[in-house]
């Protein structure tokens, strides 16, 4: 489906602030958490969030907050995150948590992932980076944890 964004960001030294908007237009199946009933949608999702950050020596702290609607759904989401660089070492941690409530149901669902990264610079552009996530879904989704690792390349 389409979608159009646009954002800015202002930093000043060792702090930034940062605000999006976007607009999608999507389309599938919705099946209702209490009912399992499926019913056919097709519309536009408009989200905006804020952002910020600030740098401490080694240490760089994240956080946002952002809304979106439609004609049958609202979301509300919001998280922090930390970095910590030492040597050629970057560790990653975040938390977030995601709450959608659709018109017509009971109950909204929320997760609330969370994972823990680290990152080696290799030097020339390259890096290795291997992370895990916990998905946070609600227990009767039966998610389990996810790792991953790779190399990354910037060029």
């Amino acid at each position: 489906d389409q979608a159009y964004g646009i954002g800015g960001k202002y930093s000043v030294d060792n702090y930034s602030v940062g605000i999006g908007y976007e607009s999608i237009d999507v389309s599938g199946i919705a099946t209702n958490v209490t009912t399992l009933a499926q019913t056919e949608f097709n519309e536009t999702v408009d989200s905006w969030i804020l952002g910020g950050s600030a740098t401490f020596g080694g240490f760089t702290l994240k956080a946002q907050y952002g809304q979106g609607s439609s004609q049958s759904l609202d979301l509300t989401q919001y998280g922090i995150s930390g970095d910590y660089t030492f040597d050629a070492f970057t560790v990653t941690a975040f938390w977030r948590s995601v709450e959608l409530a659709t018109a017509g149901d009971a109950a909204s669902v929320e997760r609330q992932p969370f994972g823990l990264g680290v990152t080696y610079d290799l030097g020339g552009g390259a890096s290795v980076a291997a992370g895990v996530v916990d998905p946070g879904g609600p227990a009767d989704l039966d998610e389990s944890t996810r790792a991953d690792i790779g190399v990354n390349f910037n060029f």
